[in-house]
């Protein structure tokens, strides 16, 4: 969490607004950059193009009277790569490996102009990104190295993903990874892949929309694991033209983005006929109708908080079961 919000660079060449953001980024504040940087241009990976995001993080800086030039520089550290249209999160990988960091750095070492007060990356820092981005700059003379915004799927995400894991099991809570279905509508009973099944006092159903899963549409919009009853703003969405939930401008409001489950006052998501589905269900993030972190700009901000709200009621339930 930062004291104020921040200016993040994206890949699209626009800045986002952010209360959060992991260590490895906070510092790609477009309020507090130097006047001169430079962005990384890698040979591979075209869905990075350092110069729509120096352009735009120029176009940016004059809108808050400043002036910033941004220089783009391209590393040729991974032209040897057998698949040049690899993701951040592959490269990431590479970079991990003993003494590729040194190797990385000392291209870009080459190629960079004088006077560059701070350098812009890809998301590509390992699953140790302020620790690389720590190691980078002291192979650059001290210079700061900052990752931009990722689109999904990131490495930052990944990292996110082990220090939530790593936070449970220090809290001794077991992780159980599995395909989840429901043994019947309201049972609380949860089946696992391989014929096992559980029963927790409660649960949070924090499965995401489209990519993440938690929605899916074949034919009809469902929700997989409970078959709950979706809603795109007032309308049941069920099997309905989609062109009929989206809007005829792109700056409109796609309905079809935000279909998700319906939940009352205690996040819990309710069934056909408006009642809770089950006293001990509690919903989260993008599955939540009306929800579309794209378009509202709230990013992870929803999905942060009402995670928060929906796991201390749940463990509020759990304590009073036992």
């Amino acid at each position: 969490m930062m004291s104020r919000n921040a200016l993040l660079p994206t890949p699209l060449g626009t800045v986002k607004p952010a209360a959060m953001a992991q260590s490895s980024q906070a510092g790609a504040d477009l309020a507090s950059l130097p006047e001169r940087i430079a962005v990384v241009q890698l040979s591979v990976n075209p869905s990075y193009d350092a110069r729509i995001i120096a352009s735009g993080l120029e176009q940016a800086a004059l809108l808050l009277g400043r002036q910033l030039t941004a220089a783009v520089i391209e590393s040729r550290y991974f032209r040897d790569i057998e698949d040049a249209g690899r993701g951040c999160y592959e490269l990431s990988e590479l970079l991990e490996r003993p003494g590729a960091i040194d190797d990385f750095g000392r291209d870009l070492r080459l190629r960079l102009p004088p006077g560059v007060g701070a350098l812009l990356l890809p998301p590509i820092l390992g699953r140790h990104g302020q620790s690389l981005a720590a190691k980078l700059s002291q192979l650059l003379g001290g210079l700061p190295c900052w990752e931009i915004l990722s689109s999904a799927p990131s490495m930052p995400g990944i990292r996110l993903q082990e220090s939530l894991d790593s936070a449970l099991i220090r809290a001794g809570i077991p992780i159980v990874e599995s395909e989840v279905g429901c043994a019947s509508p309201g049972s609380g009973v949860f089946t696992l892949q391989g014929g096992d099944s559980i029963q927790p006092a409660a649960a949070v159903l924090a499965t995401g929309k489209f990519i993440g899963g938690g929605i899916v549409r074949a034919q009809r919009f469902r929700e997989p694991v409970l078959d709950l009853p979706l809603f795109a703003g007032s309308r049941r969405a069920e099997d309905q033209y989609i062109g009929d939930l989206l809007a005829e401008k792109v700056q409109g409001e796609h309905q079809a983005f935000r279909v998700g489950v319906r939940i009352d006052s205690s996040l819990r998501p309710l069934g056909p006929l408006g009642e809770p589905f089950d006293p001990r269900l509690f919903a989260a993030g993008s599955v939540i109708s009306g929800y579309d972190p794209a378009a509202d700009k709230t990013g992870l901000g929803v999905a942060i908080f009402t995670g928060y709200l929906a796991g201390e009621t749940a463990a509020s339930l759990v304590l009073l079961a036992r």
